[in-house]
């Protein structure tokens, strides 16, 4: 038989918003990410909103929001070849090229 297991309810605190979940505070919802964008200087980050069309290879941009001052912004597609992760490091071409497969691999 199944057990059902009741998970806790994250809690987010804003300012404006204490004791509302994230959802509800319109931030981020459970299963965004972060990245950061290639060409930008001062390092902003874009929340992709849907990991399902960053994970497919045959989606060539993602719908993600950029977080770059105070107010959220409204979401855009982005470009998968401009993202990078928070570290620095390139996306997967698994990710990024449907044909990733095909390819020699670089030595």
């Amino acid at each position: 038989m199944r057990s059902l297991v009741r998970q806790p309810r994250r809690i987010f605190c804003t300012g404006a918003g204490m004791g509302r979940s994230r959802r509800q505070a319109g931030l981020s919802r459970p299963g965004s990410m972060f990245l950061r964008l290639r060409h930008d200087a001062d390092a902003s980050l874009v929340e992709v909103l849907d990991l399902a069309q960053l994970h497919d290879p045959f989606q060539p941009a993602v719908l993600a929001r950029l977080h770059g001052g105070e107010e959220l912004q409204e979401p855009e597609p982005f470009a998968k070849q401009e993202l990078l992760f928070a570290s620095g490091e390139p996306l997967p071409r698994c990710w990024c090229d449907a044909h990733y497969q095909d390819h020699p691999k670089a030595q």
